[in-house]
């Protein structure tokens, strides 16, 4: 049997409707059985994750990876929890959206430094921007991701709204992505209603008011 809906709608809204693998996806994700119906799998929550399509067909039949499959679920939904526009508990803590970010690695070595200077970042509220410039495959993504790791545990340490992008078009030809599906993203997501923008730097101008808000 396949899964019920209540099961596919509670997987899919405990992962704020992304794909657990790559945190792309959104709402062109399904749910599939960790251990296959073939190998008598069960119908449950437990044995369920949301894979885009490409996640599936790359991981999702591969046995050796299905204990990684179900960690990297567990993880994503512990950062969903609580904090994904749908769920429940949306009202009562910050807005969450880091799906877009790219996947890492769950083991991650040295970088205290790195991760110092974030916190103190955070902490100084005089500093509005940081930035790291490494080579690609330095580990920024992976320093990102492990840090908001952290500030997720923390309960967000007080941050009201969290917005994660990638401007790398993982998987593709194309080394670089526009800025044009992000700026359209933040304003929907920072909750501008106002009429359409068609300059960009104006674009730019109401979100980072927004932001100041």
């Amino acid at each position: 049997m396949p899964f019920s809906e209540s099961v596919k709608r509670e997987v899919k809204k405990r992962a704020d409707f992304t794909c657990c693998w790559c945190r792309e996806g959104r709402n062109k994700v399904d749910v599939h059985h960790i251990v296959p119906q073939a190998e008598e799998g069960p119908d449950t929550l437990d044995n369920a994750a949301p894979l885009c399509g490409s996640c599936h067909d790359l991981y999702g039949n591969n046995p050796d990876l299905r204990k990684e499959i179900r960690s990297r679920r567990d993880h994503w939904h512990q950062l969903c929890a609580g904090t994904a526009p749908g769920t429940p508990e949306y009202s009562d803590g910050p807005r969450v959206s880091i799906a877009k970010l790219p996947a890492t690695g769950e083991h991650f070595v040295a970088r205290e430094a790195e991760l110092a200077r974030l916190d103190a970042a955070w902490d100084d509220p005089a500093t509005n921007v940081i930035s790291f410039v490494a080579m690609g495959g330095a580990g920024k993504s992976a320093l990102v991701n492990h840090w908001l790791d952290a500030v997720a545990a923390d309960g967000w340490r007080g941050a009201e709204r969290v917005l994660g992008w990638s401007f790398y078009s993982q998987g593709t030809e194309s080394a670089g992505a526009s800025s044009e599906a992000f700026t359209e993203e933040a304003l929907e997501w920072l909750g501008y209603d106002g009429e359409a923008i068609l300059s960009p730097w104006k674009k730019g101008e109401v979100i980072a008011r927004l932001v100041r808000e």
